[in-house]
């Protein structure tokens, strides 16, 4: 992972807010040691978190001569490089663009919408020069190779990011920066799920699901419909009085 700071200083305090929020629903640790908050923002823009997924071979994908090389059958591996829309956005428009049903289309993970990424999928069956010519402004498909299967979920090692935290609080040394990298490359981070799984603005889904699976389905109804979150816009809470 490839963090970038910018260099202008915020005296904000979103991050102890956010953090707070995320304890709510159960984050309450850190995957490394504590060191002094820098606070700050990411995903100001697309650019500022770029995805890279890692194939099988530990290759992480940049200009698609990862994919290897062509290897005759029916299905075309490619890049799909896509900025600003989440996965399924995307395939969708493949699937419009390319007059193919969605289910023709393979991948190994799912992409953030807030982010410009690289991706492998495959596609059945399809004329190469159609997918290479898709070159749209937040979405493209380039170096296709013929494989003999399709891209399976979970068929990847990872994804490399490189990430840029805007409007930070507070400058760390040297020093402190090298032990955290150290401790990054040396222990990694845990893969915390994050506040969409649960609801950025009402965290309840994993309570919601919950009730559902106990068949307790009224009260399942009742939060969905009556719960309101500290999140939420003040005229919410002015209602609900």
């Amino acid at each position: 992972m490839l963090l970038r700071l910018e260099n202008s200083i915020s005296s904000s305090n979103d991050a102890e807010r956010q953090f707070d929020f995320e304890r709510d629903i159960g984050i309450s640790t850190y995957s490394l040691s504590c060191y002094p908050s820098l606070g700050g923002r990411i995903k100001q823009g697309s650019t500022d978190f770029i995805v890279h997924e890692i194939l099988p071979t530990g290759d992480a994908i940049y200009d698609g001569s990862e994919l290897g090389e062509d290897l005759g059958g029916m299905y075309h591996h490619c890049v799909l490089w896509k900025r600003g829309i989440d996965t399924f956005t995307a395939i969708k428009q493949l699937s419009t663009i390319l007059n193919i049903p969605e289910s023709d289309i393979g991948y190994a993970g799912l992409k953030d919408a807030q982010a410009e990424s690289f991706q492998r999928i495959s596609i059945w069956n399809s004329n190469k020069k159609a997918i290479s010519d898709i070159n749209l402004s937040n979405l493209k498909l380039f170096s296709p190779v013929r494989q003999k299967f399709s891209v399976k979920i979970g068929e990847l090692l990872g994804n490399r990011f490189e990430i840029v935290i805007r409007d930070i609080k507070e400058n760390w040394s040297l020093e402190i920066w090298n032990r955290f990298t150290t401790e990054l490359n040396a222990n990694g981070l845990l893969n915390f799920y994050g506040m969409q799984r649960f609801g950025s603005k009402r965290p309840i889904l994993h309570k919601f699901g919950k009730l559902i699976l106990q068949e307790k389905y009224l009260e399942a109804i009742k939060l969905y419909l009556g719960y309101i979150s500290k999140a939420e816009n003040e005229n919410i809470h002015i209602s609900a009085k």
